[in-house]
C-alpha cells in the first residue's frame, strides 16, 4: 500500500481555551488515490475537522495531537506553512457553491485568479465537465445551474494541481442527476490523477459511493473507522442503521419515520373543483426575452401535498415564485388559496399575502441574524394583528413554537446558537404564525442533514394532518418528496413532462427525465422492482 499522504494520531481541538474538546482523539492515514469519507450528524464534528485540515481554526482555539503531511510534521497554528499548503498542495471545495464563488464576478474572472493562460483555463473547465466557450465564460454564478457552479468550485479547487482534495457536503444541495454527476467525477478525479479525497458529508449513501475508508463520527468522537464494507457491517450497526433509516426509500411506508399515513392521492390535472388550493392555467414566465417556465394546467385539492421535482433549472424556484407573486408573470387562470391574487390590492392583497406562505431552503440566510425567535416570529404577528397584547403575543410565540416541536425557552436565542434543524423549525413557526391555507417550501430540507431532515419531514407532515396545510413542496430529493407528497409533478426545461399520483408517477415513469432522476438514486433508495435501464 502506498504510503499515507496525511496521517492523523490524537488529533483534538477546542475553540476556546478551558472548554469542551469540540473534536479528540481523531486519527486514521490516507494515501494517495484513496477516498476517506467523513461521516456523522449535525454537530458531529465534520465540518470542524475539515477546515482544521486546511489551517482555518478560528482564533484563540486550541489544537493538539500529531499530524503528517506528505512526511513532514504539521504545525497546527504555523499559519506561514498553511498558506503554503492551501490551493497548491491541498485544494477545498465549501458547501454552498453560491456563497463561496463572487457573485459579480464572471467564470473567467473567478478562473482567472488561479490560472494565467486562457488554454489552462479551458483544460480546467474540460476537467469537470463544463464548456469553455466565450458564452459560458462571461456568466456571473447566478446564471449557471447548481451543479455547474459545484463543479466550477472543483475546477477552482484543482487548479494548482493539488496532491488532497477535501470536499464538504459536495452533492448535498444538488439535484439526483447533478450528484451522481458529482460522484463520478470524484471517482475520476481520485482515478487518472491519483488524488488524495477527503469526502464529508452527512448522507452515508452518498460516500459509500465513493470512499475507500469510512470515518463515523458522533459529537466529536470517531464510532468506527475502517474499510467502507466493514464499517457498514461492523458492531457499530444501530449507529449505521439509524444514519441510514433517516433517509426513505422510494416510496416507503409513511409509518417508518412515524409519519400518518397520507390520504388516496388526487390526480394533479383534474376537473376543476368547488374551491381549490391551486388551479394554474397557462402560466409563462420570460426572462430577458427567454421562456424560463411554461405550465399548461396544475390543480391541486385543498389538504393535499405536491411534489415538485426536476433537475437543476428546470424551472422549480421559478415556479414557486410566480404561485407567490413575487416575479412577472401571465397567466390565462391562476387561483392560489382559492383567490385570484392577480386583481387584489391594499388590505385584500395583504389578507391573500397571510394565506400563503413560503419556508426557504436555507434558514440561516432566512432569519435576520439580529432578531431573536421571539423578534422573528412576532413580526409576523405585528403585521398582520394578530396578537393585540403583549401578552397574547406572547403566548401565541411561546403555541407556535410548541406546534413545531421546540422549546417555548428558545424564545430568547439567536440564529447562531440555533442548529439547522431547529432554525428551520422557527421558519416553519414563523410561516404558519399567520395561519396561512397554503404552505410553499422551496428545498426546505436540502441543507440539513439526513436525521434533521426526517425531523422536518415528520413535522411537516404532522401539521398537513391537524391543520388541513396544503403543501406544495418543492425538492431534489426524489425519496424524500415521494415520502410526503401525494401528487407528483415533474419539470424540465421550464415545462411539466409527468404529473399525476406519486404512486403511479414513481411506479410507472413515462418520461426519460423521470427515469433518469429514479435511476441517479442509491440502488438502496430505489423500488426493489423498478426496471433496469
Amino acid at each position: 500500500m502506498n504510503p499515507p499522504l496525511l496521517a492523523l494520531s490524537g488529533f483534538g481541538m477546542r475553540y476556546q481555551p478551558g472548554a469542551a474538546a469540540t473534536l479528540a482523539d481523531i486519527r486514521f492515514d490516507l494515501a494517495r488515490g484513496r477516498c476517506l469519507g467523513v461521516v456523522g450528524e449535525s454537530g458531529s464534528g465534520k465540518s470542524t475537522l475539515a477546515t482544521a485540515l486546511i489551517g482555518l481554526l478560528p482564533p484563540g482555539a486550541e489544537a493538539w495531537g500529531e499530524g503528517q503531511f506528505d512526511r513532514s510534521l504539521i504545525d497546527w497554528h504555523d499559519q506561514r506553512a498553511w498558506r503554503v499548503r492551501r490551493g497548491q498542495r491541498i485544494g477545498f471545495v465549501f458547501q454552498d457553491a453560491a456563497a463561496s464563488l463572487h457573485p459579480l464576478r464572471s467564470v473567467q474572472s473567478q478562473l482567472r485568479e488561479m490560472l494565467a493562460s486562457q488554454s489552462a483555463i479551458a483544460q480546467a473547465l474540460e476537467e469537470v465537465g463544463l464548456p469553455a466557450d466565450a458564452e459560458f465564460l462571461r456568466r456571473l454564478p447566478q446564471q449557471i445551474s447548481g451543479g455547474q457552479r459545484q463543479r466550477l468550485m472543483l475546477a477552482l479547487a484543482l487548479a494548482r494541481q493539488p496532491d488532497l482534495l477535501i470536499a464538504d457536503e459536495p452533492t448535498s444541495a444538488l439535484d439526483a442527476l447533478a450528484s451522481a454527476a458529482i460522484r463520478r467525477l470524484l471517482l475520476q478525479l481520485k482515478s487518472e490523477r491519483g488524488l488524495a479525497l477527503i469526502l464529508v458529508s452527512h448522507d452515508l449513501d452518498t460516500v459509500t459511493a465513493v470512499a475507500d475508508d469510512l470515518l463515523l463520527l458522533r459529537q466529536g468522537r470517531i464510532v468506527s473507522s475502517g474499510a467502507t464494507a466493514t464499517v457498514l457491517q461492523g458492531r457499530t450497526e444501530a449507529y449505521v442503521q439509524q444514519l441510514l433509516r433517516c433517509r426513505p426509500r422510494l416510496l416507503d411506508n409513511p409509518r417508518r419515520l412515524g409519519l400518518p399515513a397520507t390520504p388516496a392521492p388526487a390526480p394533479i390535472i383534474a376537473a376543476p373543483m368547488a374551491r381549490p388550493a391551486l388551479l394554474v392555467r397557462q402560466l409563462a414566465v420570460h426572462y430577458r426575452g427567454r421562456r424560463a417556465l411554461q405550465v399548461a394546467a396544475m390543480d391541486l385539492a385543498s389538504g393535499a401535498v405536491l411534489g415538485v421535482i426536476g433537475a437543476s433549472g428546470s424551472g422549480k424556484s421559478t415556479l414557486a415564485l410566480a404561485l407567490l407573486q413575487l416575479i412577472d408573470s401571465s397567466a390565462e387562470q391562476l387561483i392560489v388559496a382559492g383567490t385570484d391574487p392577480r386583481g387584489l390590492r391594499g388590505s385584500a392583497r395583504k389578507h391573500w399575502r397571510g394565506q400563503v406562505q413560503v419556508v426557504f431552503q436555507d434558514p440561516g440566510t432566512a432569519l435576520d441574524p439580529m432578531q431573536n425567535v421571539a423578534a422573528a416570529i412576532g413580526e409576523a404577528l405585528d403585521l398582520h394583528q394578530l396578537a393585540l397584547t403583549p401578552a397574547a403575543r406572547r403566548e401565541r410565540i411561546g403555541e407556535l413554537l410548541t406546534s413545531v416541536h421546540l422549546d417555548a425557552g428558545l424564545a430568547t436565542r439567536y440564529p447562531h446558537q440555533l442548529s439547522g434543524g431547529q432554525k428551520q423549525r422557527v421558519a416553519i413557526a414563523r410561516a404558519l404564525a399567520v395561519r396561512p391555507s397554503l404552505l410553499i417550501c422551496d428545498e426546505a430540507i436540502s441543507a440539513l442533514d439526513v436525521s434533521v431532515q426526517a425531523e422536518v419531514l415528520n413535522l411537516l407532515a404532522d401539521l398537513r394532518e391537524q391543520q388541513r396545510l396544503t403543501l406544495v413542496f418543492i425538492g431534489h430529493d426524489l425519496a424524500a418528496i415521494s415520502f410526503i407528497a401525494d401528487q407528483l409533478l415533474v419539470l424540465d426545461q421550464g415545462q411539466i413532462v409527468e404529473a399525476g399520483a406519486t404512486d403511479a408517477v414513481l411506479r410507472h415513469p413515462q418520461h426519460p427525465v423521470t427515469r433518469a432522476l429514479i435511476a441517479a438514486l442509491p440502488e438502496r433508495l430505489r423500488l426493489s422492482d423498478y426496471p433496469a435501464n
